[in-house]
């Protein structure tokens, strides 16, 4: 069952799929990443790009776009983060599924927060971002998808692409299933929790689909509990990597 990635869709791979109870999914998730800490982890990835190069903090044309981005949990807690620090960032939501976008911008109310109705496969093309957030996001694509998408990302970012996935492990896949028992989640999350969780990466298998995408510059590091954040520079980034830096927390 984990020797390899489940080819099986989801639920929530249906880009039409306008059920309410893919709200109370998204609801669940959204707790489900700040229980455990997911939120944190993606910060720390943002911190360490902003570490790593001579970025003006305060550059009002900076852009970061989420993509595949539900909810947009990310996108606020990303917010809350840069107005604590008086940052200048544009921030952008990204997701095909125009009821998944209603709900986003419901929940957005009151942050600056753009989004856009795309499909990533199809029509991300020519976008121009500083930051690339992939949040939960890569484990929906087959690897051949996966491999161009990443192909196409990392020219159109400055700096990075962060990637925050799913550990595919024996403890990571009951855990989910008792957390939605326990917590009697949707009969949705039920099903496709697990089933995320069949799909998500072993590291030998990150690194084969990094390099058949030509991406020779990353770091793969695990977090607790079962997740996996990959930071993917570009070449243009490597040229700022050296000098003077402000440490951020």
């Amino acid at each position: 069952m984990l020797d390899k990635r489940s080819s099986q869709l989801e639920i929530i791979d249906n880009l039409s799929f306008s059920d309410p109870l893919l709200i109370s999914n998204l609801n669940e998730m959204e707790k489900i990443n700040r229980w455990l800490g997911y939120h944190r982890v993606m910060l720390k990835g943002i911190s360490k790009i902003y570490n790593q190069f001579r970025l003006d903090l305060n550059n009002s044309n900076m852009v970061l776009a989420d993509i595949g981005c539900g909810s947009a949990d990310a996108l606020r807690v990303i917010h809350q983060w840069m107005k604590k620090r008086h940052f200048q960032c544009e921030l952008i939501g990204i997701d095909a599924n125009e009821f998944v976008l209603r709900h986003a911008k419901t929940q957005c109310a009151g942050y600056q927060i753009k989004f856009e109705q795309k499909n990533v496969l199809a029509e991300i093309k020519d976008g121009q971002y500083d930051l690339i957030i992939l949040n939960h996001f890569c484990h929906h694509l087959k690897d051949e998808e996966l491999v161009d998408l990443l192909k196409s990302l990392i020219c159109q970012t400055r700096f990075a692409i962060i990637i925050n996935d799913l550990h595919r492990h024996i403890l990571a896949y009951w855990g989910i299933k008792a957390l939605a028992k326990i917590f009697n989640f949707s009969k949705l999350t039920k099903h496709d929790g697990p089933l995320s969780v069949l799909r998500g990466f072993r590291k030998n298998e990150l690194n084969s689909l990094l390099i058949k995408a030509g991406i020779d510059s990353f770091e793969i590091k695990w977090h607790w509990p079962f997740r996996w954040q990959i930071v993917i520079w570009n070449h243009y980034s490597q040229e700022r990597m050296h000098g003077q830096q402000t440490r951020l927390e």
